[in-house]
């Protein structure tokens, strides 16, 4: 299983404030977005790519997507590979909500 940390939103101003996480040896991904370390910086800082990119820790700088939803698959030829039965929703009648009684 991959081991993430999610240190977005943080005030991480430091590449030398996430050498600790080096320690960590399931880790996998580490989460930066929204630090000024992510946000003024260009580019991955020295440190950083020596002691964890290099270890196989993979830093992401910038806030990742909305997965995209797929489009639902509709058959275009008018006949469905199985038969779909039209029946009626069964209507449930509504029991009243009732308390177990109060203990003796």
């Amino acid at each position: 299983s991959s081991d993430l940390l999610n240190l977005a939103e943080n005030k991480i101003t430091e590449a030398s404030d996430l050498l600790p996480v080096v320690g960590w040896p399931a880790l996998d991904e580490l989460l930066i977005h929204g630090n000024p370390l992510a946000t003024k910086t260009k580019g991955m800082p020295v440190l950083l790519d020596d002691a964890l990119v290099k270890r196989g820790i993979r830093i992401i700088r910038r806030e990742p997507k909305a997965a995209a939803r797929r489009p639902t698959a509709v058959a275009t030829t008018g006949k469905l590979p199985f038969k779909v039965k039209d029946k009626p929703v069964p209507i449930i009648p509504k029991l009243p909500f009732a308390l177990p009684p109060p203990p003796p």
